[in-house]
């Protein structure tokens, strides 16, 4: 083992710990989802979310979204909702990955047909919210799709 190695390897499976580790371990999630590794990208995301580190609210929207690609939107939805029960604990969070959250778990509510007003009512909370935010450019889509319907 190389120097190096030996050095960061404490604190390479340590997201709370190493902002870069926890930065590479999203990638590395996302590379993982996009080859259609679902298990293992769960499996790093989900280590993330738990992990406290401040990348863990990104970690959560983005399993929340992953999951929703899956067509697992029970999980998608319990995502979300962790996200953002981590982000009310910590009141510096950033801006953009709560309303991220939001967005994440208004759209797992509107893939369950029967929750579609509660998914309507997130996304105006997305909007209301987050204004200024991408987030709720996606939100009003989905509301203008809504009215149309």
């Amino acid at each position: 083992m190389k120097p190096s190695e030996r050095c960061n390897a404490p604190i390479a499976g340590r997201p709370e710990i190493s902002p870069l580790a926890a930065r590479g371990g999203l990638l590395a999630a996302r590379a993982l989802a996009a080859a259609g590794d679902a298990g293992a990208a769960r499996a790093r995301l989900t280590k993330l979310v738990g992990s406290g580190a401040p990348i863990a609210l990104e970690a959560a929207a983005e399993l929340s979204r992953i999951e929703l690609a899956w067509d697992r939107t029970a999980e998608a939805l319990a995502a979300a909702d962790r996200g953002l029960a981590l982000a009310a604990g910590v009141p510096s969070a950033a801006p953009a990955a709560v309303a991220a959250l939001h967005l994440a778990r208004a759209d797992a509510l509107w893939e369950l047909p029967d929750r579609r007003a509660d998914a309507e009512a997130a996304y105006r909370k997305v909007v209301g919210d987050h204004p200024g935010d991408g987030a709720a450019a996606s939100a009003r889509a989905v509301l203008a799709l809504a009215a149309l319907e």
